[in-house]
Parts: C-alpha cells; structure tokens; sequence
C-alpha cells in the first residue's frame, strides 16, 4: 500500500487548485505502458488494470466533487458524522464526513472516500478542511424580489402567494445580516422589480436602500417594508417580468450608492445581488426586426405556415390553420379566429410549421385569452422535444400578446411547433416563434455587472456576483442560471417557498466563508 500526502490551498472566490491532475495523468501513462508492455500476456491482467484506473479516478473525482460542495455550502452536511454512498463511473463509492473544531475554533472537516470496483478498492482521506482564519467578511447585499403578477397567482385564507411566503422568507434573509455584533457589520436593501417603472424606476423599484442596521434600526425598518408589500390584493403587483431592466437597475445602484457610500469596512466588504424570481423573462417582448409583421391586429389572411428569415424578421401564424387534429375547436371569439382544446379529448394536438434560419435559442409568442383561473394554459413542444406548459396570468377576458414562455434550441432548418391539451377551452388566437431575445437581454445586463466596477479609491472592485433564486415550476431556469454564470456566482432552484429559508442561508454562507486549505492521504493498492 502506497500513501501520499498533499496539501492543496483554495483561493478567495473557493476555486480548488487541483495539482492531483499531474499524478492523475501519469497513472494514466504507466498504466497504457504497463498495458502495451504486457503484449500477449493474458486479458484478465489486463482488465485488472482497467479496473484500478477505473476505480482511481471515480474515488478522485468523487473527494473532489466532495470538496466543490463544501466550498459552495460551507455548512453542508449539518451534521458532526454524515455517511452516505452513491455510484460514480460503475464505482461504489462510500463516503464519511467528521466535523470538528480545532483549537483556533476554527470548524474543520475529515471527509473520507472509499471507492470499490469488482474487488479493486482504493481510499482518499480529507482532513484539515478548514475556513479562512477570520472568515467572517461583512457584505453588501442587495435582495431583488420579483413582484409581477405571477407573484399573487393564488389566494390561501384570504393572502396572496407565493407572494405572502416569499415576503416571509425575505425576512428571514434580513435575520441573516450582521448588526455588528458578530464581529462584521453588513448593509442590506431591496428592490421590488417587475415590468412597471413609474414614474422611473429608482422611484418605483427601490424599497430600501442599502443601509446597515446602525444607527437608526435599518434592519427593521426594512422588514417593516417587506411587510408593507400588499399580499392581500394585487394592487403590489409590478407587472411583467423585464428581468434585464432589473438586473441593469440593481447593478447601477449597487455602483452609484456603494462609491458614494462606502461600507465601514472599505477594504474587505464584499457587494452582491440577490436576484428572484418566478416566471420566464419576458422583457422585451418584441424580439423581431423592423420588416416583421409583429402587430397582431395586421394580418387580413391568415397564413398557414412562417418563414423567419433572415434571423430578426417574424411572421405571425393563424392558429385556426394548421394540422388540426380531433379534440380541437376553431371558431370566432370576441372577434378573433382561434382555437382551443375540448375537454372531450385530452390528446388533441394543433401543429404548425416554421422555418428557422440560424441554430440558437427560440420561443413562441401568442395572442391569447383567458377567463378562468382554471382554464389558463397548454403545452407547446419543438419537434420531438419534450412539451413544456405555457401559463397564462392574465384572467382579465381580453386577448393579450404574451411571450412568457420556455426558450427552445433548435437548429436551422424547418421545424414544427405544437400545442397540445393541458387545461380545456384555453383559446388561441395567433402564433409566431421567434428569438428568445428577452432572455438574453438579461444574460447580456449580467455580463456587463460583470465587467462594472466600483471605484472607492483605496480598492478597487470589478464585478458584482448575482445569485439567483427561481421559485416555482414555472421560474426561467435557463435565463437565471445563465445570469448566475456570467457573474461567477451560483442558481438555486426553491420549488416551493419552503427552500428559501436555507437557499438564503446557502448564499449569505457561500460569501461569508472561503474554503482555505486541506490535506489529502491518498491510499493506492
């Protein structure tokens, strides 16, 4: 049994530095030169050495997924013992963590990993696992809540959700904060975004500044401002879901405040936005170019199928054309051709063709109309993708242009949109399919925070993370993640408000504590 002992640091943002790569990679050699070495030899020594090298790297990887973990989660497993055990590359691994605390007080980790593989087995053992000595760094953290209309989707005993639990959680966030008594003073604020900035953003959006909690009791008065948020009527709501305006609004008063008021700790304090949300970004909703036929009202013959070419020209579709298949009503309604699906057949479907010009991400933009909370979406499905449900939030009788829907990628090429059953007599006037261009507004405004900098004179900062949170079955993975990323932070998915509590937990802890160093004891039979 041969052991080896590293010692491996990790940098300020918790990034491993991973010199096991070099040894990776010449185990690797000496086995291919073992392997060819053996020429005739019999297949079984071969297979044996396949096994070794199968089970050395699934062990490696699984301490090194192990320690990417702690990094982003440095509370993780919660527990002074946590055992579990999981296949990785047809590898049984099992894998223990002790936590302790050392004698500067420091929480420290052992985490040991044994991998098994049809006889073959091999073991790494973590220890020393420890946070920066003085960890603690005060924050500057700004919570951007959605507050569109999805937000008061359903009424419970008399209160709105899943505003009225978000508002909640939100304080539960303001809880996590350091007053100073902690040894840090942090500053937290909130901004209410949706599609509405009356008469200016600034003015409509910023409910807190971004203050600490002394002097003046900050911190309650900005739970009191939660609290004010209206979750008993819809009259809080803030309209659509523009997530670039608010990820441009949060990043340009993160910058203006912070210069004009620096943190008491001006040399360590670390800024960041908390951005929420519960529907697709839909903002702007015209994603086509100037020669599209992008007024609904402008089509006096319906056409049956839409060339998108070249890339931003779009044309709007007559759903009452089409493959119709049984199950499907076309008529008149409110003055308007459309289609909808009857209840007598959950398996009707209505297809339509397009013709895409570039590979790239796309969505579909629809005229429709609802009146009943109850009756208020279908799904839509490119090609042989799996469908996705299209929800409409607007039960006010009128036909409203909604763009609020799940992005596609799709190639070039001609391709077929179709909408099938999920809730009956859902009508649908026209349909156009289009570039998801309101989701990359908003990657694009979170590329450029990342880029921002924030001049205080003796330092200097470049970039603001932006940690996101999508709530719900109906939250826009795809943009929120992608903004997450631009920004070297991380996307949390809460399916319900009752993971808030510790996806803020998980945040505040992944800013505040920095994974520093730890040792490997490396066992290879």
């Amino acid at each position: 049994m041969h052991k080896y002992r590293y010692t491996h640091f990790i940098n300020t943002k918790g990034q491993t530095v991973l010199s096991l790569v070099l040894l990776t990679a010449a185990i690797g050699i000496i086995s291919l030169m073992i392997a060819q070495q053996l020429g005739r030899r019999q297949s079984g020594q071969i297979r044996q050495i396949e096994q070794i090298d199968q089970t050395y790297y699934a062990t490696e990887g699984a301490m090194y997924e192990t320690l990417e973990h702690l990094t982003s989660n440095p509370a993780w497993p919660g527990m002074l013992t946590y055992n579990d055990s999981y296949t990785l590359n047809g590898v049984t691994i099992s894998r223990t963590i002790i936590s302790t605390t050392n004698g500067s007080g420091e929480e420290v980790r052992e985490v040991t990993i044994n991998g098994n593989y049809e006889g073959i087995s091999r073991k790494v053992v973590g220890t020393d696992i420890a946070f920066e000595s003085g960890g603690r760094v005060p924050l500057d953290l700004m919570l951007a809540m959605d507050l569109s209309g999805s937000m008061w989707d359903t009424q419970v005993s008399g209160e709105y959700q899943p505003i009225g639990a978000t508002k909640d959680a939100a304080i539960t966030f303001v809880g996590l904060l350091d007053n100073g008594s902690g040894g840090v003073i942090d500053r937290g604020g909130l901004i209410g975004w949706g599609s509405n900035c009356q008469p200016d953003c600034l003015t409509d959006w910023l409910y807190h500044d971004l203050k600490p909690d002394s002097p003046g009791g900050e911190f309650q008065n900005l739970i009191n401002r939660i609290n004010a948020i209206n979750s008993n009527n819809t009259s809080g709501n803030e309209g659509g879901t523009a997530m670039d305006t608010a990820i441009e609004f949060a990043g340009d008063y993160m910058k203006s405040y912070i210069e004009s008021n620096p943190p008491a700790d001006i040399n360590n304090t670390i800024p960041a936005i908390i951005l929420l949300s519960d529907g697709l970004s839909n903002h702007p909703r015209d994603c086509c170019g100037p020669d599209s036929d992008t007024d609904p009202n402008s089509l006096d013959e319906p056409i049956a199928s839409s060339t998108v070419g070249p890339w931003n020209v779009c044309q709007w579709v007559e759903t009452n054309y089409g493959d119709l298949q049984n199950g499907v009503q076309s008529g008149n309604i409110a003055g308007r051709n459309a289609i909808w699906m009857l209840p007598s057949n959950p398996n009707a479907t209505a297809s339509y063709d397009f013709i895409i010009p570039g590979a790239g991400i796309y969505e579909a933009r629809g005229i429709t109309r609802s009146t009943s909370r109850n009756s208020s979406s279908f799904f839509i499905r490119f090609d042989t993708q799996s469908p996705k449900i299209w929800n409409n939030n607007n039960y006010n009788s009128t036909w409203i242009d909604q763009s609020d829907n799940i992005p596609f990628y799709v190639n070039s090429g001609t391709h077929t949109v179709t909408l099938s059953y999920s809730e009956p007599n859902f009508p649908i006037d026209k349909i156009l399919v289009q570039p998801a261009c309101g989701k990359q507004a908003a990657i694009d405004a979170a590329s450029a925070i990342d880029s921002l900098t924030i001049d205080l004179g003796v330092r200097t900062i470049t970039g603001i993370p932006i940690y996101t949170i999508g709530l719900g079955p109906f939250a826009d993975a795809y943009t929120l993640s992608n903004v997450a990323a631009a920004t070297g932070a991380q996307y949390y998915y809460a399916p319900t408000t009752a993971e808030l509590d510790q996806i803020f937990a998980s945040i505040v802890n992944d800013l505040r504590n920095n994974l520093a160093s730890y040792n490997l004891n490396e066992e290879i039979p």
